[in-house]
C-alpha cells in the first residue's frame, strides 16, 4: 500500500477521537501556562488516562470499524501506536515551557558584572521575579 494511502486511513482513525483530545492537550496547555512545572506531574497524569479512556472506548464502541483498517492492511498496533503516538508529541511540544534568554541572562548567579565604574545596575533595569517558571529558573533574581 501507498505512503498516501496509509496516512489518509490513519487520517480517518484519528478523527474518531480528535476533537476529545484536542480539547484535553488544549486544557493541558492553558493550565501549565498558568500555574508553571508544579502542575507538570498532574496534566501528564490527566493526559495518559484520557488516553488509556480513549483506547478504551474506541476499543469497545468501534471494534467493527477495525476489520476495515484489517483488510487494507493496517494492524491494530500500527493504526494506535502512532495516532497515540502523534497525539502524545502534540502534548509534549504544547506543555514544553517557552525558553525566555533575556531572563537566563539575569538570573544567572554566577554570572560577572562588566559594567564600567560608575555604572551601577538598578532595580529598574531588572526584569520583574515573576513568571520565573516560564524560564525553568528554580531561583529568584538576584538584585546586584
Amino acid at each position: 500500500m501507498k505512503l498516501p494511502a496509509i496516512i489518509r486511513l490513519l487520517l480517518t482513525f484519528y478523527k474518531n477521537f480528535f476533537v476529545f483530545n484536542f480539547l484535553i492537550t488544549l486544557t493541558s496547555v492553558l493550565l501549565f501556562r498558568e500555574y508553571g512545572p508544579p502542575i507538570f506531574k498532574v496534566l501528564l497524569w490527566l493526559k495518559i488516562a484520557t488516553l488509556y479512556l480513549t483506547f478504551y472506548f474506541i476499543r469497545e464502541y468501534r471494534q467493527k470499524e477495525f476489520y476495515y483498517y484489517r483488510n487494507l492492511g493496517i494492524r491494530d498496533t500500527i493504526l494506535w501506536g502512532l495516532t497515540l503516538g502523534f497525539d502524545s508529541r502534540q502534548h509534549s511540544i504544547g506543555i514544553r515551557p517557552p525558553s525566555d534568554p533575556v531572563r537566563r541572562l539575569y538570573s544567572m548567579p554566577d554570572r560577572e558584572d562588566h559594567r564600567p565604574a560608575g555604572k551601577e545596575r538598578t532595580g529598574k533595569d531588572l526584569p520583574d521575579a515573576g513568571h520565573l517558571w516560564r524560564s525553568g529558573l528554580q531561583q529568584p533574581i538576584r538584585k546586584i
